[in-house]
């Protein structure tokens, strides 16, 4: 058996492979994300080429992993135990998707969240840009000159003390930036703390207005990436309460070209102790 340790959101797992070819494959693909820590992690995943090759244990809740053709397994959260069988066609693609479905299960039993977002890297600081398919997230990321991109699509979210730290999730895209990096080439972590969080919405010129708490906690639950947990509902509200809490929150109307960028890091100028001040 050959194994991998990779590290989403201070969240490890342990990938044991039955083919060693299998694993070197994948390997390059997850080497953002490979442990360099002595933690020890408390969940693991086979990964094979075989259908079947591990049966779910007969206790406790087991969830169905679908890749619609591309994956299969299965995942037991209260064990943290799991196995997936992968297309040979496409093993570093499909077992990025595998995984983007297993973190959203790990990083909620951790006490995250996950959010339909893209995290851009700015000032030191991560700027979240939340929002529907379509809305912008993408457009924004690409417009985010000299910045590092740690997701177009799909971040991670949790709490350290007062303040709350973003990650991108495998099978999205990222852009690093060296100044952002330390000695081992990662994302510092405290260029991940957030700093304040956008809901996205396309119009005909740029604007920002402030949401209160509730009102921004109710909006970004539409964008949070649910795992079939048990109490997600409330646990995930309880989060999004905590994290609008300690993070502003905007509505960002804003017109798909590059004013769009500068307008923000002219807002960013203004930024006083957590806010950035004005609301347009």
């Amino acid at each position: 058996m050959h194994t991998l340790v990779i590290n989403i959101a201070d969240v490890p797992l342990i990938l044991r492979f039955d083919d060693n070819k299998l694993c070197h494959s994948v390997a390059p693909c997850l080497q953002s994300v490979l442990s360099r820590s002595n933690r020890t992690a408390e969940s693991s995943i086979e990964v094979s080429l075989k259908h079947n090759a591990i049966r779910p244990p007969s206790e406790g809740k087991v969830l169905k992993l679908n890749g619609y053709g591309e994956y299969s397994g299965w995942f037991n959260p209260d064990k943290q135990i799991g196995s997936v069988y992968i297309n040979k066609k496409r093993p570093s693609v499909t077992l990025a998707n595998c995984l983007r479905q297993i973190y959203r299960i790990l990083i909620e039993i951790n006490g995250g969240i996950v959010l339909h977002a893209a995290g851009i890297v700015h000032a030191n600081t991560t700027l979240v840009f939340a929002g529907k398919s379509g809305a912008g997230k993408s457009t924004i990321a690409s417009l985010a000159e000299n910045a590092a991109v740690l997701s177009d699509d799909l971040i991670a979210v949790r709490k350290s003390g007062t303040s709350f730290y973003a990650w991108g999730l495998p099978g999205t895209l990222q852009k690093t930036v060296m100044t952002c990096t330390d000695n081992n080439g990662d994302i510092k972590h405290s260029t991940r703390k957030i700093a304040a969080i956008f809901l996205l919405q396309q119009d005909s010129h740029n604007r920002l207005i402030r949401l209160n708490n509730a009102s921004a906690a109710s909006r970004l639950f539409a964008f949070s990436g649910m795992s079939p947990t048990i109490n997600k509902t409330t646990k995930t509200l309880e989060s999004l309460g905590a994290l609008t809490h300690y993070v502003p929150c905007y509505n960002f109307h804003f017109v798909n070209r590059t004013s769009a960028w500068h307008y923000i890091e002219t807002k960013l100028a203004r930024f006083t102790d957590r806010h950035i001040a004005g609301r347009h």
